[in-house]
């Protein structure tokens, strides 16, 4: 259980006034996008001269372990942004089929 973030990472109250809650899959998701966030801007800025997608999706399945309630994973794919310079398109595909999609960006 986390507490839940809008897209800018910032707490909003919800409709009764409180803060959201966020459990399970949601704050699993949450969770992804935040480090994975915080873990490409570190690589960004250390200027590396390596493939990134490896050691992103590597921090993606470390989040997954680290999330018990979570066995319905299937996929993580990490895939260069077609439209956008310098960004990462990040899908979480599930055992159920249903898929997570959050972009990265510097």
């Amino acid at each position: 259980m986390d507490i839940g973030l809008n897209s800018n990472f910032d707490i909003e109250l919800d409709h009764r006034n409180d803060l959201p809650l966020v459990r399970g899959r949601e704050a699993f998701e949450q969770r992804v996008e935040i480090r994975l966030t915080s873990y490409y801007t570190d690589l960004i800025g250390q200027n590396l001269d390596v493939n990134i997608v490896p050691l992103l999706e590597l921090e993606a399945e470390r989040v997954a372990e680290e999330t018990p309630e979570l066995d319905t994973l299937a996929n993580i794919l990490i895939t260069p942004n077609p439209d956008v310079p310098n960004s990462l398109d990040v899908q979480i595909v599930y055992a159920t089929g249903e898929e997570f999609f959050t972009t990265l960006s510097e």
